[in-house]
């Protein structure tokens, strides 16, 4: 075979020699087939291509006289039976694979729309990208997805809200000796928007307590705000757990903004209810 596509190779470059004339001529050799008998996996074409541009016409020229080389272009292996997009699909599986089994997250996440989108983007990246380092993750781009996913939720929230309302909840908790207290809102286009996760500590270090005062306190300001988002009256129901802070908390709430009603949380109840069957009956 070898001998055979050199034999080609060098009749093509006699016939180039002899056959130079006009203005612009181009001679091409395609298609000398290397790949083993029987096809598969092998390099299946090389493709070379000559050409030349000559003042000299045919009549002009005495055979055997000197000769001007064309100008080559560089052969080009061309893989067609090993498509490369199967290639880097096989290799890009292997990445993704030893990504999440190195780091053991679910096999789920390869599902994700987000991790989806993620490799979306990529594929319009050039080869000159780098990733963000950890300074930059925890930083700046850290701030700006806050900001952003902050602000679609309160746009959902106060969707219909001046004819459906806004209501707001919350409960305290305690993680890692932190006292905490969350408040959340809801509405018929957001049941759960997160709007604050207030940190106690500073109030519990001054010997104080998570007493009605304080709570009220957290929970006033937040409707202000949504209020002047939303240019309307729109908070209209409070709802807590049957502690006694966070119930009078609400009625002093209550008294500043007369429209709104506090109600006791049912959810909170029937989980108590469930929590004393499982644990005494």
């Amino acid at each position: 075979m070898q001998n055979d596509c050199s034999h080609l190779i060098s009749l093509s470059s006699e016939s180039t020699r002899d056959n130079l004339s006009g203005d612009d001529e181009s001679v091409a050799l395609v298609g000398i087939d290397l790949s083993p008998a029987g096809g598969g996996g092998g390099i299946s074409s090389l493709s070379s291509s000559y050409s030349c541009s000559s003042k000299r016409q045919r009549s002009g020229r005495l055979r055997g006289g000197p000769f001007a080389p064309p100008h080559l272009q560089q052969m080009k292996l061309c893989t067609s039976d090993i498509p490369t997009n199967a290639i880097a699909g096989q290799r890009m599986d292997i990445a993704v694979a030893d990504f999440m089994h190195s780091h053991m997250l679910p096999f789920s996440l390869t599902e994700c729309p987000k991790f989806l989108k993620l490799l979306n983007t990529a594929k319009s990246l050039g080869t000159g990208y780098l990733p963000p380092d950890r300074r930059k993750m925890s930083g700046t781009l850290l701030d700006i997805l806050y900001d952003t996913n902050k602000e679609e939720m309160i746009k959902n929230l106060l969707l219909e809200s001046k004819i459906f309302g806004v209501s707001i909840f919350g409960d305290g908790a305690t993680i890692t000796n932190i006292p905490l207290m969350n408040i959340l809102a809801a509405s018929p286009n957001n049941p759960f928007a997160l709007l604050e996760i207030v940190d106690c500590t500073d109030q519990m270090a001054k010997g104080g307590k998570k007493d009605a005062t304080y709570l009220a306190g957290i929970v006033r300001p937040l409707i202000r705000w949504l209020e002047a988002r939303a240019k309307s009256n729109i908070v209209d129901l409070i709802m807590f757990d049957g502690a006694s802070n966070v119930q009078l908390a609400g009625k002093i709430v209550a008294r500043y903004h007369p429209r709104i009603t506090v109600c006791h949380g049912a959810e909170h109840v029937i989980s108590l209810f469930f929590s004393d069957v499982y644990n005494k009956v």
